[in-house]
């Protein structure tokens, strides 16, 4: 008798279960499934960030090299040699129409830009540019008096150049003043 109470208990309790253990577990299934694709997203965002930060450090350096070619052009080629430097006539800064204490050139609509000194810029690689002006004496010169230093001639020119990487996703601009001064 007590084995056939035991077997009917066991029965009835198989009876009462009403799929609550399914029901648990696609829950935690469906959880697993959320957190599985919220974890792949911030993945890929962070993937779209680091190419986005190599894109910007690539034009930097592409904007930063162009930079200092012409620097070093414009100070071995007029401050010490006396020539054009193989830029021709640069333009004054007065002929531009900006603000005349502004020598960050930030008013200047649209600079006419050159392409790079001796860097192929073929299409879909990228690209490198500069742009130089020439300072009128006397004007900004306590920025470009912090070379200390013996005066070669009264010049100073400000230069800006733009670096583009192979991606064409960022732009960078750089600048700085060039003055011809023996330190």
């Amino acid at each position: 008798m007590t084995t056939s109470r035991n077997q009917m208990q066991r029965i009835s309790l198989v009876g009462r279960q009403r799929g609550v253990a399914l029901f648990v577990g696609l829950i935690m299934l469906l959880i697993l499934t959320l957190l599985g694709l919220s974890s792949s997203n911030v993945s890929i965002m962070q993937e779209r960030m680091a190419g986005n930060v190599a894109q910007y450090n690539q034009s930097f350096q592409i904007a930063e090299t162009v930079l200092r070619e012409v620097e070093t052009r414009i100070y071995n080629g007029i401050c010490l040699g006396g020539g054009s430097g193989g830029f021709g006539v640069l333009p004054n800064m007065d002929s531009l129409g900006v603000d005349p204490n502004d020598c960050t050139l930030s008013g200047l609509a649209s600079p006419a830009w050159q392409d790079a000194p001796g860097m192929s810029q073929p299409p879909g690689s990228g690209w490198a540019r500069y742009f130089a002006v020439e300072l009128p004496p006397n004007r900004c010169r306590e920025i470009a008096s912090s070379r200390e230093g013996n005066l070669l001639t009264g010049k100073s020119y400000i230069v800006l150049a733009s670096g583009q990487a192979p991606a064409g996703q960022s732009e960078v601009i750089v600048q700085s003043i060039v003055s011809c001064v023996q330190g």
